[in-house]
Formats: structure tokens, sequence, C-alpha cells
């Protein structure tokens, strides 16, 4: 499968489950050990089923869209 149809396929589930689109712009040059820290809160907030990471678009890395299930938590 193209990597094209994963990240739709990682869209679409996203956002059918998960209702709250964050989009995120990326620093030029990467988000770094900062985002082991991110991942980590998430992790312990939401549990690894609890959200989802997708890029914003097909191409480059600009920005990408964290999915999740409200913002109360």
């Amino acid at each position: 499968m193209q990597r094209t149809n994963l990240i739709r396929d990682r869209r679409h589930k996203a956002e059918w489950n998960l209702p709250v689109r964050l989009t995120i712009g990326v620093p030029p040059h990467g988000f770094g050990r900062a985002l082991n820290e991110m991942t980590e809160w998430l992790d312990a907030a939401l549990g690894q089923e609890g959200y989802a990471w997708v890029p914003a678009g097909l191409r480059g890395a600009d920005a990408t869209h964290l999915y999740l299930p409200d913002l109360e938590r």
C-alpha cells in the first residue's frame, strides 16, 4: 500500500473516531525531543488509542493534525 493511502486511512479513522482536530505547525527543524515529551503526556492522559497524529498534508511536513476525543482532558 502506498504511503498516501496509509495517511488517508489514518486520517479517515481519526476523523471518524476523534472529533477534535488541532492543527499544529511543525518547527523548521522538527519537534526534536519535545515530540517524545508530548507523546508521553498524551499516552498517560489518553492512552495510545485515545489520540492520533496525522500529517496535515500529503506533501511536506509544515503542519500536523492532532486528533483528540474532546478538549476536557
